[in-house]
């Protein structure tokens, strides 16, 4: 791939650097560290295997190798602030 085949929006990438300046370094810290499925299946009130679903899905992001499926703190608030806006504990 060359810098042709990427195309950038700036203004997302620079409201992207303006709000990681203003993060902490608890923050920062937190943002880094990935969440097993058990830990979202316990925050979410969710079954281990819906979790997996769920990620299968794409429903709630998560990263993926081989098969261990690890879940970022912020894509897991993203996924519940999507549930409340349902008004529903189901996503799907």
């Amino acid at each position: 791939m060359n810098r042709e085949d990427v195309s950038v929006d700036r203004a997302l990438v620079a409201a992207i650097n303006e709000e990681v300046q203003r993060m902490t370094l608890e923050e920062v810290k937190a943002e880094l560290e990935l969440m097993e499925p058990e830990e979202v299946a316990e925050k979410t009130k969710m079954g281990r295997s819906t979790v997996y679903h769920y990620a299968e899905d794409g429903i709630i992001p998560a990263a993926k190798w081989g098969t261990l499926v690890r879940f970022r703190p912020r894509a897991l608030l993203v996924f519940q602030i999507y549930k409340e806006r349902l008004g529903t504990n189901k996503a799907a």
